[in-house]
Parts: C-alpha cells; sequence; structure tokens
C-alpha cells in the first residue's frame, strides 16, 4: 500500500512471498556493504572503530525501518535465506579480520577473525534488540557505546 503498486502487480515481478523477500535482502545486503567499505579502511582508528560501526548500522537500521521485519521474516520462509545470511556474515567478518590485521599485523588469522565474529555477534544482537521498545533500545544502545 505504501509504496502504491497493487499486490497484483507486485506478484508479476516476483513469483511469491519468497521471491520478494530474496529481492528485499539482496539489496539490503547490497546498501550494507557500501556502508560497511569505509569503516573498514586503515585510516579509521582502532579505538573509534566500534563507536563508527555501531552507529553506522544503527543509523542503516533506522532509515531501513523494514529490514529487522524482513530478515526475520525470511528466516522463517526458507534455508536459502540462512545461507544468504552465512554468506554475508563471512563476508563481514573476512572484511573485519583484514582491518584487524592491518592495525595489528602480529595477530594471527585466527585471532582476528574470532574478533571479527564476536564483534558481529553482538552488533547483530544490539541492532536486533533496537527493534524492541525505543526507549529500552536506546538505553541499550547507549549503554553498549560506553563500553
Amino acid at each position: 500500500a505504501q509504496a502504491k503498486i497493487s499486490i497484483g502487480s507486485l506478484y508479476h515481478f516476483f513469483g511469491d512471498k519468497v521471491a520478494i523477500l530474496e529481492a528485499l535482502i539482496e539489496r539490503y545486503n547490497a546498501e550494507y556493504f557500501v556502508v560497511l567499505e569505509p569503516l573498514h579502511q586503515k585510516s579509521v582508528k582502532l579505538e573509534s572503530y566500534v563507536d563508527k560501526l555501531l552507529e553506522t548500522l544503527e543509523k542503516f537500521s533506522r532509515v531501513r525501518p523494514a529490514l529487522l521485519v524482513t530478515f526475520s521474516h525470511a528466516l522463517t520462509a526458507s534455508k536459502k535465506f540462512e545461507a544468504m545470511e552465512e554468506a554475508s556474515n563471512e563476508r563481514v567478518t573476512t572484511m573485519m579480520s583484514a582491518y584487524y590485521c592491518q592495525h595489528n599485523p602480529k595477530l594471527s588469522e585466527e585471532r582476528t577473525r574470532l574478533m571479527a565474529w564476536t564483534v558481529l555477534s553482538i552488533t547483530e544482537a544490539l541492532l536486533l534488540s533496537l527493534g524492541d521498545d525505543v526507549a529500552r533500545a536506546e538505553v541499550r544502545y547507549q549503554e553498549t557505546k560506553k563500553h
């Protein structure tokens, strides 16, 4: 209704709900990596990295209110979406790991991948919690930034 497109027209382009979700997720993933790339340049100081990451992803989610709902529906709609999420997480983990290596070449790849996976997991949990009550979500967000 908000897009001013009838359901019939929508299904003309997409065969079913799963196809619609797949297209949305592909679009969100493409936008997500465009936003993440600049954060992983060597010029971004390690001390401010997590703050910048949280701010960037919070803003990304806020300007795309359907994002969390889309991902929630997708994960229950098809196993294909689990594979898409795993591929996306692997790409982010690799990007973060390379960033950590740039800032501390003495760290092993195993260690930097573990660090990346940990930050990604915490960030995803925080983003999911932002879908809760707005006041509680803001408190969680600010508390996470403190630590």
